[in-house]
């Protein structure tokens, strides 16, 4: 009786076992609805670009990301009023224009470049984002203008 009982137990406890394994089905993503009059300004704004993908933030502003013409990812930020907020594109540390690499190699020459980014806010002047730093030293985020200027 008493291996009867154990054995129902052990039946069970592994069934539950199995069933905490199995893989739960994703629910899909809704598609974002992008408003007429942001995406034809985004269309006029960006002609020969691949693979979009929108998205909504916090705020309610929409995010397309995508690749552009020279084969960089961008993303491009609209308010609800069609107003660009802000351009990012992402660029391989090799990809950098050489005023920024050359900032780059007299302040920081040793530190491996991790990411970089170019961004562009309406109101400001462009400026690259570069995250540098390696597994033996701390990693610093760096701001550099256009001219070369690095800001910490």
């Amino acid at each position: 009786m008493k291996n009867t009982i154990l054995m129902i137990c052990l039946g069970v406890s592994l069934s539950m076992t199995a069933e905490a394994q199995k893989k739960k089905s994703t629910v899909a993503a809704k598609p974002i609805q992008v408003p007429e009059l942001i995406g034809s300004a985004y269309k006029n704004s960006f002609t020969s670009t691949q693979g979009e993908q929108w998205s909504k933030n916090y705020r309610g502003h929409y995010i397309v990301s995508f690749t552009n013409a020279f084969n960089q990812k961008q993303s491009v930020e609209y308010d609800a009023n069609a107003v660009l907020v802000k351009s990012k594109i992402n660029y391989a540390a090799d990809g950098l224009p050489e005023v920024v690499k050359n900032s780059l190699a007299s302040q920081y020459a040793n530190a491996p470049v991790n990411t970089c980014e170019r961004l562009e806010i309406p109101g400001v002047k462009p400026y690259y984002k570069v995250q540098i730093g390696g597994a033996d030293q701390s990693q610093k985020d760096l701001l550099i203008s256009e001219e070369g200027t690095v800001t910490e």
